[in-house]
């Protein structure tokens, strides 16, 4: 077979879906399987992915849909069997006889209203137009994956006419490995890390206020923010708190930087008002760190016990669950024995696995259309 991947979404700006992509073709190529695979990307061309793959460079942006018909010429030129969007949408024209497959992560710029609120009084046609292309994925779709049984039942419930949802787990982007050499720091070991965005389903304002609940009980820890988004959103609340001098910010941390983050770090939070999945958790537990997440459904589905859990909405909920890792050494250690014992239910390899024996699976049997 020759199988299509749209990887358009690897940039040189690491982020969440990036990563799962960058991740998962390095599975896949790991499988030494003899399908052909076509990987297209829009301005990465260095990928190293062995025998059978071939990186080709589009020059399309996936944010531009006036791209999208070039991108389907390419597709139908190239002869594609199987067709994967690996960023939560189709393209508007697919022309051919192939199997249409996509990965939807999330869809919280379709359920959650403040998605766009940065958007101002545009934020409701964003978010409309984001309903649209999600919809007209998914009624396209032959098969849609997705990463958490929590995100299959949102996709049915805003979408019950999709026609097949399979879960398909991710896995730590970023794990231990004693082989490499010990990380620069630049704060000093033994703090509160978050990794992860500042978008309003984040809910950074709960890990803030917790935040300064423990640090006005006297709390040794400072706060780590690791991510791609400018601090700058964060300030007035920080300055309301006045917790300005307790906090770091990473900004677009490279690898090596978030390695030596969660290396250590005294313990890792997830306060989200609810998430897809939910890679820093589990990327936590591969250092040892201890976890604590929100009661958001996914976290608690992939952490299964593993993290001390808190209500989302309460800042004081969250300041004790952190006095109680810090000050319980009993507890730390039986979390991050925890921690150890649930992250060997994820692996890259696995769902590269799982992902193919699909589309294998599905490949004769679906009648495709050019719908």
């Amino acid at each position: 077979m020759r199988i299509g991947i749209d990887a358009r979404s690897i940039t040189g700006k690491t982020c969440g879906v990036s990563r799962v992509v960058l991740r998962m073709l390095e599975a896949l190529s790991r499988m030494g399987l003899s399908d052909q695979f076509i990987v297209y990307t829009d301005q990465i061309d260095d990928l190293e992915l062995g025998n059978g793959f071939l990186v080709r460079r589009t020059g399309l942006s996936r944010m531009n849909v006036l791209n999208d018909l070039r991108f389907s010429r390419m597709l139908y030129a190239d002869g594609v069997d199987i067709f994967l969007s690996g960023h939560s949408w189709l393209p508007l024209f697919l022309r051919g006889r192939m199997l249409k497959t996509v990965m939807i992560y999330d869809i919280f710029s379709v359920t959650d209203s403040d998605f766009f609120r940065k958007r101002g009084l545009l934020g409701p046609l964003y978010r409309f137009y984001f309903f649209l292309i999600t919809m007209h994925t998914v009624r396209r779709a032959d098969c849609v994956f997705t990463i958490s049984e929590y995100c299959k039942r949102e996709i049915q419930r805003v979408y019950p006419f999709a026609k097949r949802i399979e879960v398909v787990y991710l896995s730590p982007g970023i794990a231990y490995d004693h082989r490499l050499p010990e990380p620069l720091r630049s704060v000093n070991a033994g703090y509160i890390l978050y990794v992860g965005n500042f978008r309003s389903y984040k809910n950074i304002d709960v890990l803030l206020r917790g935040y300064a609940l423990y640090a006005e009980a006297a709390g040794a820890l400072r706060l780590v923010l690791a991510g791609n988004d400018d601090p700058a959103t964060l300030r007035q609340l920080i300055t309301e708190l006045g917790i300005g001098d307790r906090i770091d910010f990473f900004t677009r941390p490279v690898d090596a930087a978030l390695y030596g983050l969660y290396r250590h770090a005294a313990m890792l939070v997830q306060p989200s008002k609810y998430e897809g999945f939910g890679i820093p958790p589990i990327e936590a537990m591969s250092f040892d760190v201890p976890v604590i997440v929100s009661d958001a459904e996914a976290l608690i589905e992939v952490t299964a016990g593993s993290a001390i859990v808190f209500r989302k909405d309460d800042p004081a909920d969250l300041c004790h669950a952190i006095q109680r890792i810090e000050s319980d050494a009993t507890l730390r250690a039986n979390f991050v024995s925890k921690g150890k014992k649930n992250i060997k239910r994820f692996s890259w390899d696995a769902s590269a696995r799982k992902l193919m024996e699909i589309l294998r699976c599905d490949a004769p049997k679906t009648q495709w259309s050019d719908r």
